[in-house]
């Protein structure tokens, strides 16, 4: 098996359950994943990092 198929198998395994997490996490502080082959091919990105992780909710202020 070559690299890139080592590469591209755990991507295609991957890829329907990391485009479903972000239907899964829109509530009030909740997280966001993006993803940045998407974000390459829609908005420009470079796709440089793997997986982004952001809280998108509001989180309470920490006393």
């Amino acid at each position: 098996m070559t690299l890139r198929r080592r590469r591209l198998l755990p991507a295609l395994f991957l890829s329907p359950l990391l485009a479903a997490l972000p239907a899964l996490a829109q509530q009030p502080g909740a997280i966001s994943i993006e993803q940045p082959w998407a974000r390459a091919a829609v908005q420009g990105g470079t796709g440089g990092v793997f997986l982004t992780i952001r809280n998108t909710g509001n989180t309470p202020p920490v006393s």
